[in-house]
């Protein structure tokens, strides 16, 4: 199945370890103190672990990281490991990806398994260090051999995907259980996501519904207590494009604990041939199976459909419009609201606008600056905003200028396939809290 499976589990995703210690987890603060400021490294780490988990104390990131330093510049290992993972993830601490893999590598010299295993997801994402992903390989290994499930589920996905290593699809999937079974959650979840995928990637005709990691797609679990947005591209993107990526970190900025998901449908595009009409004409005839198909996905994960919004572009938008009719029709749940972004005209659907149905959310609302390549009107939506200009085709278009003034400025274009695309930076631009009837907040 192309490429793209190869990126999808090396995001920047890190686990912050709370490994068993041999501690005494009753042993009074104070008392721990005492020994702690006397420069006894245990207790130093004992303090450390109390404070960052709240166990049988406040939970306290700053006095956290300053008794795993204490440890650190002592030449503990595992202080060194924990002081990383707090340079990694800014816990009580300002974030400094160079000074994480410098402690890092600190404690994996001394052989330290867990910084091993940290250490290679830096090399292999390129975090505070160049990117290697035969290094990364050779720590997960290591650490996978001194016992770390951690190393050993990651040496797993490498062997699986051929990342730095030979690849060997049985062999790694065989690591990834195995860490599973050991008790790692996150084996059990990356085990999980793979099985998952391995049913949708059996051909190259295969869609996937993906995770934001905060980096890049992943096939990360989303959390189902959470609302979800789910961005589907149109014709001729992929789920890999900037805009894509843009709009969700836009989201990320306005909602931290949502799930970002994104629709790839890039590759029965690609089987069917996306350039001009006919192109077009042909990626339409996919759409249904496409909606089918993403919406198993959504009952699968345990989304719920009241939770979810959905945010298409072009083609996209009518994927979006089967997602919820078949979402609805299989008695699974009413989605809570699809925005609809140019919505690709009718004319490439046989002027069916690809069986609609106006009930396939809880709202609908619908963006349009492009009167060429968009529908005239939306009579399924709820809300509708024309933003062209004319009759000429002209559209007010919102442009991102990052490179010259770092602002969003307003221009109008008559190029209607920029303008028809420029909608979805004019929406990006509008998810900012400040904004009452734009973006993630509904418009009714």
């Amino acid at each position: 199945m192309k490429h793209i499976l190869y990126f999808f589990v090396f995001t920047a995703v890190f686990t912050v370890f709370a490994q068993a210690v041999e501690f005494n987890k009753d042993t009074p603060i104070a008392e721990l103190k005492t020994a702690a400021e006397k420069g006894d490294v245990p207790s130093q780490i004992t303090l450390g672990i109390r404070y960052r988990y709240g166990i049988n104390a406040i939970k306290d990131n700053i006095e956290a990281k300053k008794w795993f330093q204490k440890a650190a510049e002592k030449g503990n290992a595992e202080g060194q490991c924990r002081l990383a993972y707090c340079y990694l993830t800014g816990d009580g601490i300002i974030k400094d990806e160079i000074k994480a893999a410098q402690w890092f590598r600190k404690s994996a010299e001394q052989n330290y398994a867990e910084a091993k295993s940290g250490l290679g997801s830096c090399y292999l994402n390129g975090i505070g260090t160049i990117k290697d992903d035969i290094q990364a390989v050779k720590l997960f290994r290591e650490a996978s051999d001194a016992g770390d499930t951690e190393g050993r589920w990651r040496l797993g996905l490498c062997l699986y995907y051929g990342i730095g290593a030979i690849k060997d699809k049985e062999r790694g999937l065989a690591l990834v259980n195995d860490a599973a079974r050991k008790g790692d959650k996150d084996a059990s979840e990356v085990a999980a996501r793979i099985t998952l995928y391995e049913k949708r990637a059996a051909n190259d005709s295969s869609c996937l519904l993906l995770t934001w990691s905060g980096r890049g797609w992943s096939i990360d679990l989303p959390n189902p207590k959470e609302r979800t947005v789910i961005i589907v591209h149109g014709l001729g993107h992929s789920c890999f494009t900037d805009w894509v990526e843009q709009m969700a970190r836009q989201i990320q900025n306005v909602e931290p604990r949502i799930n970002i998901m994104a629709v790839d449908w890039s590759v029965p595009q690609d089987m069917v041939g996306k350039d001009g009409l006919s192109g077009a004409m042909n990626t339409a005839k996919l759409i249904p199976a496409v909606g089918q198909d993403i919406e198993s996905q959504i009952h699968e994960l345990g989304l719920s459909p009241d939770k979810i919004h959905i945010i298409g572009h072009s083609h996209g938008a009518h994927v979006s419009g089967q997602i919820g009719k078949r979402s609805k029709n299989a008695g699974h749940g009413t989605i809570d609201q699809i925005t609809l972004l140019d919505c690709s005209t009718d004319e490439v659907h046989d002027g069916k606008s690809n069986d609609w149905d106006k009930n396939a959310a809880g709202f609908i609302d619908s963006y349009r600056t492009s009167k060429l390549f968009s529908t005239a009107y939306s009579d399924y939506a709820d809300k509708n905003f024309d933003l062209s200009r004319d009759e000429d085709g002209f559209a007010f278009d919102m442009f991102f200028t990052a490179a010259t003034l770092g602002v969003w400025g307003l221009k109008v274009y008559d190029d209607e396939t920029r303008s028809h695309n420029a909608v979805l930076y004019w929406y990006i631009s509008t998810m900012t809290k400040g904004e009452k009837n734009w973006g993630l907040l509904k418009v009714q």
